[in-house]
């Protein structure tokens, strides 16, 4: 599944001690920064009845948190260093194949009652669903 493999990858890539990151849509509670989240903006695939099935372009946000703007801004770097470019087999169960991974987006925000600063990066990921 690729999202479990990016979730693999990217937490991989990042500074030991283990990280433990990347959760669907939305931090849990009181969860420690820095931190990241992920959400699927969208998930196309060619298909028509004349032919088979071809890769699958995804549009994926990733959202780093931090207490700090330097925080947020070096996660949200390290995992750009990880992402971007990225070509080969995700680490997930299914092994998917990505062709290609690439930031198309990056953007800082700042809310005020929690003092939580973020990043937002966007990518644009084709890979070969098993």
């Amino acid at each position: 599944m690729i999202d479990q493999g990016i979730v693999m990858l990217v937490n991989a890539g990042l500074a030991s001690p283990p990280f433990i990151g990347g959760f669907d849509s939305e931090l849990p509670k009181d969860w420690p920064l820095p931190n990241w989240t992920y959400m699927i903006v969208y998930d196309h695939s060619e298909t028509g009845l004349q032919f088979a099935k071809g890769p699958t372009k995804r549009m994926l946000q990733i959202d780093c948190y931090g207490s700090t703007p330097a925080d947020a801004a070096s996660l949200a770097n390290s995992i750009d260093s990880v992402l971007n470019g990225y070509q080969g087999h995700l680490p997930d169960p299914d092994s998917t194949f990505v062709s290609s991974c690439f930031n198309t987006d990056k953007r800082s925000f700042f809310q005020d009652a929690p003092r939580q600063f973020s990043r937002m990066l966007e990518y644009t990921i084709w890979y070969s669903p098993n």
